[in-house]
């Protein structure tokens, strides 16, 4: 048991690094003037690839078959997961720093809860209504209502909106994922939904005349594989076995440990500058996640 559980500490601590470099390389194709769509396409396609065998074996061993309706709830996942949230987040890294976008992005999961009250019935405690305030005042603080810094121009805004808009839509995504992940499991509700999700953005990018495969480098290349196999693949599959041998409370400080360290990286990497207010935020997201993860932590044990 010991053993498992520091195996599960491993992952954990595997992916949230690689978690926290995706907004890092998401900067980095977008300077290199990549689509965002074609980004987004071209890295889940590389992952629900990466998923299939795995998925396979699971409708097997579960003795699923998939119907109409499941191909339904596939598309609408994977529409708000791929064209919207992630696609979103892609756009906003060319108006911000990584840095800010990947803190704004961490709230995603604070932002579940609303969600989760409306679609799953869920009771809103105080402590988490206290964390979605901490996370609010946090993103509060890097908007920068008062111009400290120069951080509220109206390049800084729209990033800013578009990232909110992609953690907000990611949380509905993982709260109607949340309805039937136990039927379908990890493997196959994502290996479908990415397929699903890489159609819709992949007929979108046909309509709108925008680029599928061409004006890619070797060096951007790299930076798609990295993120496709890395962050969306392996990052996943390390994700769910720290849930297996920890919990799926404990693996949730994945998303804590990323607030603290992709600004980190982003400085290191990319050479954001951490401004006062920034600095601020990412305090107060982190308080309103830590509060966030004790109040899932006394759900589980109640």
């Amino acid at each position: 048991m010991k053993i498992a559980m520091n195996k599960g500490y491993f992952f954990i601590i595997l992916t949230a690094f690689l978690y926290s470099t995706q907004e890092i390389t998401a900067k980095m194709l977008s300077s290199a003037k990549l689509d965002p769509f074609q980004v987004v396409f071209i890295v889940f396609l590389i992952a629900a690839i990466m998923m299939t065998f795995q998925a396979g074996k699971d409708l097997k061993k579960r003795r699923i078959k998939i119907h109409p309706k499941d191909i339904g709830y596939f598309f609408v996942l994977g529409t708000l997961c791929i064209p919207v949230s992630l696609s979103l987040m892609q756009i906003a890294v060319g108006y911000i720093q990584a840095s800010v976008v990947a803190i704004i992005f961490s709230t995603n999961a604070v932002f579940t809860v609303p969600f989760a009250y409306l679609l799953l019935k869920e009771k809103i405690t105080k402590s988490t209504a206290l964390s979605m305030g901490l996370c609010l005042l946090g993103v509060a603080a890097i908007l920068n209502p008062f111009s400290l810094d120069g951080m509220s121009d109206k390049s800084n805004l729209i990033g800013i909106g578009l990232s909110a808009l992609s953690a907000v839509s990611f949380s509905l995504y993982s709260v109607l994922a949340a309805k039937k992940i136990h039927y379908y499991g990890g493997y196959i509700l994502n290996c479908f939904s990415f397929f699903c999700g890489v159609l819709v953005i992949f007929g979108l990018l046909l309509v709108t005349d925008r680029p599928v495969f061409s004006g890619i480098t070797l060096d951007t290349l790299e930076i798609l594989l990295y993120m496709g196999i890395c962050i969306k693949g392996f990052g996943y599959i390390f994700y769910l076995k720290a849930i297996r041998d920890t919990s799926a409370v404990i693996a949730s400080t994945v998303f804590l440990i990323k607030t603290a360290l992709a600004p980190l990286l982003a400085f290191l990497i990319l050479g954001d500058r951490l401004y006062l207010n920034t600095i601020l935020g990412i305090v107060l997201v982190f308080a309103g996640s830590c509060l966030g993860y004790r109040a899932k932590s006394k759900g589980v044990q109640a």
